[in-house]
């Protein structure tokens, strides 16, 4: 985590931290989801998406909409890997830049589930995924 209030250092941090992840591992060994909150007259709102395109690995930039959806899937992957070793499965990160910018995570609404239909799975709230502590294991493949 990296906290202050100098937007360029911020940026030049995170922009470093994805390029060396990234050069440790081979081309296609790892999955970046980006989450960028960068503010649209920001000098610095398209740094992120050329490092996207500096990487030989998949770089997936979240919009906002797609934040609980993103938390969702990368929470069953976890989940997947916890339960099954796969050490081939490719390395995953999650970088949130300007988290002050991100919206707040849907909490969840259980009160309103019985309007659920009875035929849809019912997962765990995102912000419960993104708050749940991982165990870490050898080939698991996450922890927070």
């Amino acid at each position: 985590m990296i906290i202050g209030q100098q937007e360029e250092s911020a940026i030049a941090m995170i922009a470093t931290a994805m390029i060396s992840i990234a050069t440790q591992q081979k081309p296609g060994s790892a999955i970046f989801y980006v989450m960028d909150g960068s503010a649209a007259d920001s000098p610095f709102a398209g740094v992120l998406p050329q490092i996207k395109s500096l990487l030989p690995h998949d770089v997936k930039m979240i919009e906002w909409r797609a934040v609980e959806e993103t938390i969702n899937e990368v929470s069953e992957e976890l989940k997947r890997r916890q339960a099954a070793e796969d050490p081939a499965a490719p390395s995953l990160y999650v970088i949130v830049y300007g988290l002050q910018r991100v919206p707040d995570v849907p909490q969840d609404r259980g009160q309103f589930s019985a309007f659920r239909p009875a035929t849809e799975e019912k997962k765990a709230a995102a912000d419960k995924q993104f708050r749940r502590p991982r165990a870490r294991r050898a080939g698991a493949g996450g922890f927070t």
